[in-house]
């Protein structure tokens, strides 16, 4: 069972091949927890982690989830030819898990 944590992208401005990406908490959680997270280096900033592995494109969505004990970061964007992506990204070593493509 996921526990999920919501990350909106609130820009998703694209600057030099890598997202700009600031976030705001969802409903459920406050900007604090889930920096608190952070902070206690159970997870890495998502910037930080598309910053070291950058996508093209342009960022739709971002959520956080507790899935399988493991804290992954569920990216969807579309890259430059308009494929839309869903990527899971684990938060905490930043290896990609996952890259479904979605066809138009």
């Amino acid at each position: 069972m996921k526990t999920l944590l919501s990350i909106t992208a609130v820009t998703a401005a694209l600057t030099a091949g890598a997202f700009s990406l600031p976030v705001l908490a969802g409903d459920d959680f406050s900007a604090e927890e889930i920096q608190q997270l952070v902070n206690a280096g159970i997870v890495q900033p998502l910037d930080s982690l598309l910053q070291a592995k950058p996508l093209t494109g342009k960022l739709l969505d971002s959520e956080l989830e507790r899935d399988d004990g493991r804290w992954v970061y569920e990216v969807k964007w579309l890259d430059d030819e308009g494929r839309r992506h869903e990527t899971e990204i684990d938060a905490n070593t930043g290896k990609w898990l996952d890259d479904d493509i979605k066809k138009r």
